[in-house]
């Protein structure tokens, strides 16, 4: 019956250690970005729990695309897990000057969530690979590693430089902004819209097909 209750928005390690719970054994009712998280979230070393990655990755093999699957959710893991584990790691103080500041939170103290394990990085890494090497030629999917690239360049990954040279190589080309005409589309659409509401104009309408 508690099961049956609405959860709210995981923030704290903790809610995802009370959602990973709930769902141990319902894991294809979640959205695999919230997989991802739990999965992250179950990597690292205060709330290890090998028998739920292993559940994961079982549930990633299973029927057909397993290539797919696992590249779209080391993607998941690289961009998701990242944006939430990162809000773990530092603590909010108020600053002498009025409003905040941050500091990390060091290893000794009771807070400390851990380092992402390497691990998880080369089963990132190894996934992603895989991914590029079998559906390659797949552009739409292939863009996933443009956001990571982009995500790279703005620190908001734990991919680091010489991964995103590696899955360049995988790609055979660099990823650039320029060459990008998806990204450039998102970014004019988000200047548009912050235009408009600069200038207390409503949001533009999708055209009617």
């Amino acid at each position: 019956m508690l099961n049956e209750l609405p959860i709210s928005p995981a923030h704290t390690p903790y809610d995802y250690l009370a959602m990973r719970e709930t769902y141990r054994q319902r894991l294809g009712e979640l959205e695999p970005s919230l997989c991802a998280d739990l999965y992250g979230v179950s990597s690292l070393a205060p709330f290890s729990d090998p028998d739920f990655c292993r559940q994961v990755e079982a549930l990633l093999e299973a029927g057909q695309g397993s290539v797919r699957q696992h590249f779209e959710f080391a993607y998941h893991l690289c961009s998701s897990f990242w944006e939430a584990y990162s809000c773990w790691t530092h603590r909010r103080l108020p600053a002498e000057q009025g409003g905040y500041r941050f500091e990390p939170i060091p290893p000794d103290d009771p807070e400390y969530v851990g380092e992402i394990p390497d691990w998880l990085i080369q089963t990132s890494m190894a996934w992603l690979l895989a991914g590029i090497q079998a559906l390659g030629t797949d552009r739409d999917l292939m863009q996933n590693v443009h956001w990571l690239k982009y995500r790279f360049l703005a620190g908001d990954t734990y991919l680091e430089k010489h991964h995103i040279e590696e899955l360049e190589a995988a790609l055979g080309y660099t990823i650039r902004l320029e060459d990008d005409s998806r990204a450039r589309a998102m970014i004019e659409r988000v200047s548009e819209a912050i235009q408009r509401y600069k200038e207390g104009l409503p949001p533009d309408e999708p055209e009617a097909s």
